[in-house]
């Protein structure tokens, strides 16, 4: 044990670092470095990272959701976000109270307790993020009224990057959206009508309660990049020069409120959104500690499970999106430590062929190599090899990406270069 704490010393000090992802465009490639995230395959609930409520309150009065921390839980790698009925009277604070909201239904105001009709889940992160790529890997159950999301929220009051939103009862679609206090720049509607907002429902190829999906987001400060199954969707021009916290969860939409309608007789309780992962990339450099980087993944779900049936958006042409260059994304290729000496390749997008991974010595000696075609995660065992610094190509799409990646090899101590 001794010797392989130092040898995670030396690849340390040698500023090794692992976790990292490229976006695969039609003629170059982006590489982004593993920032902040959760694999949710700890037995325990990472309080240090979220929160299971809003840091104004447990409740959204406007659609009678109360979130309860019972209804966010983690099991067997995954955490769900739990949509379900509630009807009981939860006390309020003075602050938590909204004239607005309560002017709609008094009537169920009572001693400053007010009566929901359901309770939801949700996470909240603790720490804000300015910039980045940011993505959640996640099934959605489908029923009327049911309103899962992945989104950014800023205050300030009211900025918002809505990476997607759904409706259950419109389950192959997704909806991506911004919002500002002054509108985020109004939108051409029509050649009379100029107060359209940028919004906008993605038509895609399968149902969200079909098979698991990836939807992502790129803030820069040149605006907002929105990706499903790392295809491009839509991209918003404009900046959010402020921090904003990541949130993840399950609502509902009521028939007399935004986002209707809200649920009928066919709208199942309770109903969950079930989450595999979400990731937040940097495309700054990062050095994490060793141990933290082995065990973060190594029972990551998404290592191991398919994905066969995953949407992708019907048309790339959205109204009123201005093009970047996120438009010529085909894919992208996450390159992930399992364990000290087993790498993970994740492979998204449908475009991107076949590739080509050789590893190779510090001296250029090539010393394993895999040819990897139809497969969306493949493992890396790097076993056979001594401890040491390695470096891995990937070669595709006439494209070379190249990282350095560290093994340590327990078996081999005393062999090592």
């Amino acid at each position: 044990m001794k010797f392989l704490i130092l040898y995670c010393l030396l690849l340390l000090n040698l500023n090794y670092f692992s976790q990292v992802k490229w976006n695969i465009h039609t003629d170059t490639t982006y590489k982004w470095y593993y920032k902040s995230g959760d694999e949710f395959s700890a037995v325990e609930f990472n309080n240090d990272m979220w929160m299971k409520y809003l840091p104004w309150s447990r409740n959204v009065i406007s659609s009678g959701c109360y979130y309860k921390d019972e209804n966010t839980t983690i099991d067997s790698g995954y955490i769900s976000f739990m949509l379900d009925r509630h009807k009981k009277y939860e006390p309020l604070s003075d602050w938590e109270l909204k004239l607005s909201d309560l002017k709609r239904h008094p009537e169920r105001l009572k001693d400053n307790s007010y009566f929901f009709d359901y309770s939801g889940g949700l996470i909240w992160s603790r720490k804000p993020f300015k910039y980045g790529q940011f993505e959640i890997r996640f099934k959605s159950p489908s029923g009327s009224g049911i309103w899962p999301a992945f989104w950014l929220y800023g205050g300030n009051p009211n900025y918002e990057i809505d990476f997607f939103e759904l409706k259950g009862e419109r389950n192959n679609q997704m909806h991506v959206d911004v919002h500002c206090p002054n509108g985020c720049s109004n939108y051409r509607n029509s050649f009379l009508d100029f107060s359209k907002g940028w919004g906008h429902w993605i038509k895609t190829t399968n149902y969200f309660d079909n098979e698991f999906n990836v939807i992502s987001g790129i803030w820069s400060e040149e605006g907002i990049s929105f990706f499903l199954n790392e295809n491009y969707v839509a991209f918003y021009k404009g900046k959010f020069d402020l921090n904003m916290n990541l949130t993840a969860g399950i609502g509902i939409a009521q028939n007399d409120g935004p986002f209707h309608p809200g649920e009928n007789k066919t709208t199942k309780f309770p109903s969950s959104v079930i989450v595999d992962y979400i990731r937040v990339w940097s495309d700054r450099d990062t050095i994490y500690d060793v141990k933290d980087n082995y065990k973060l993944f190594e029972y990551s779900n998404s290592i191991n499970t398919l994905s066969l049936k995953k949407a992708y958006p019907k048309s790339k042409r959205v109204k009123n999106s201005k093009k970047n260059n996120s438009a010529t994304q085909k894919g992208s290729i996450t390159l992930l430590p399992v364990f000290y000496n087993k790498y993970s390749l994740s492979i998204a997008g449908n475009n991107l062929g076949k590739i080509q991974v050789d590893i190779f010595d510090l001296k250029d000696n090539k010393v394993a190599g895999y040819a990897i075609e139809n497969t969306e995660h493949y493992i890396l065992d790097l076993s056979t090899l001594q401890t040491g610094g390695y470096k891995i190509k990937i070669t595709v799409l006439n494209q070379e990406l190249i990282h350095e990646i560290p093994v340590i090899n327990p078996a081999k101590i005393g062999e090592e270069r």
